[in-house]
């Protein structure tokens, strides 16, 4: 409402009260005045977090919808339906941080580092070339 006050003066919009559209970019500018992400960029770097064994998150909100999601969730092999899912999740949690709720603390069990054994990997090496026939 803020912003619809002070459209006149921005400059930003020729016509008042704005258009459907204008009046939407006014609504959704909150995401930037917050410094939160897009939900389609959000959704990607949770995608490509999985290929991670320890995510570095762009921002807290992204993380803690990351934990939120379904254990099920990267099973679903439809990226429209994956992203309305997610996109839900994201904008609920964004919504509340707008009315100034915080997030709370992530309880999340620290993800494991993979360790690194050279006989391990000799031995699946061993294998494949066997089953190669090298």
């Amino acid at each position: 409402m803020e912003r619809l006050k002070n459209l006149s003066g921005n400059g930003k919009f020729a016509e008042y009260p704005p258009n459907c559209l204008q009046f939407k970019a006014l609504c959704m500018a909150f995401y930037d005045d917050l410094k939160l992400p897009k939900a389609s960029d959000a959704y990607w770097e949770f995608k490509n977090s999985v290929r991670k064994a320890i995510p570095q998150w762009s921002h807290p909100v992204i993380e803690f919808v990351a934990n939120k999601m379904p254990f099920d969730f990267f099973s679903i092999d439809h990226d429209g339906i994956a992203y309305r899912v997610f996109k839900e999740k994201y904008e609920q949690v964004c919504h509340l941080i707008q009315q100034g709720h915080e997030l709370p603390k992530i309880d999340a069990p620290h993800r494991i580092k993979p360790t690194r054994n050279l006989e391990v990997g000799k031995r699946y090496l061993n294998q494949i070339k066997q089953h190669i026939g090298v």
